[in-house]
C-alpha cells in the first residue's frame, strides 16, 4: 500500500493523442503489483524509484526515467525511501503515429524499466517543463 504524499494529475492532448500527466511524491511504503494500457515514462525527480519489472530489479536514481510497456506487470517503491516523479501515460496510438511519419517500424518496447543516458532524460525533462507550463497543466508545477 502506498503513502502517496500528493498526486497531480491532468489530460494532455499530445498530436492529438489524449495523455495522462501525473506528478506524484510517495513516502516510503511500496505499491502492489500492476499495469497500465499505455507505456508509463516517468523521470524521477527525488529519491529513487525500486519496482520489479520483467523478473528483475529496477532502481532508477533522481534524474533517470523509469518506463513500463503497456501490459507489463509492476510494482514500486521498493527501495523504502520517500520519491517524486513527474509520469506521463502514452498510448500506442501515438507511437504508432510517431513511427509512421518516421518511417520506422512500429514494435516498440522498452526491455529494461531504466534510461539513463543523459540526453534522453534531458529531452524527457524539457518535454515535462513544456508540458508544466501550459495553462491545462498550471496547478501541477
Amino acid at each position: 500500500m502506498s503513502d502517496m504524499k500528493s498526486r497531480s494529475a491532468r489530460i494532455q492532448t499530445v498530436l492529438n493523442h489524449p495523455c495522462e500527466v501525473i506528478k506524484a511524491d510517495f513516502g516510503t511504503s511500496s505499491f502492489d503489483r500492476h499495469f497500465h494500457d499505455s507505456f508509463s515514462i516517468g523521470l524521477v525527480t527525488r529519491g529513487m524509484n525500486s519496482f520489479s519489472y520483467r523478473k528483475k530489479q529496477v532502481d532508477v536514481p533522481a534524474g533517470a526515467i523509469c518506463i513500463a510497456d503497456p501490459g507489463e506487470v509492476h510494482d514500486g517503491g521498493l527501495a523504502g525511501n520517500p520519491w517524486s516523479y513527474l509520469n506521463i501515460f502514452v498510448p500506442m496510438s501515438l507511437f504508432q503515429a510517431l513511427s509512421f511519419e518516421a518511417e520506422i517500424p512500429t514494435e516498440i518496447a522498452f526491455r529494461n524499466g531504466c534510461i539513463t543516458d543523459r540526453e534522453s532524460c534531458l529531452h524527457l525533462s524539457r518535454m515535462f517543463s513544456t508540458l508544466l507550463v501550459s495553462s491545462s497543466l498550471s496547478d501541477l508545477g
